[in-house]
């Protein structure tokens, strides 16, 4: 029972110098596409707020007319 090394406990290996441009590259690129996806997700639920409270005032319009008409 001696050398039972779980995956999780595998040490890291340090990042090579090398492609330094590369890397930048890809870590932009990673968080542009996690930016885009998060502002996907905010810009869908806007506009869904936005489609919610325009109906809404729609209706509250209707209503208020009908209930200036009444009166």
């Amino acid at each position: 029972m001696g050398q039972n090394r779980s995956p999780l406990r595998t040490p890291k290996k340090r990042r090579v110098a090398r492609g330094a441009t590369g890397g930048f590259a890809q870590t932009l690129y990673c968080s542009i596409g996690g930016i885009a996806r998060a502002f996907e997700l905010r810009l869908v639920r806007l506009l869904n707020i936005i489609w919610r409270v325009s109906t809404r005032a729609i209706v509250a319009d209707n209503v208020e007319a009908s209930d200036w008409e009444t009166a």
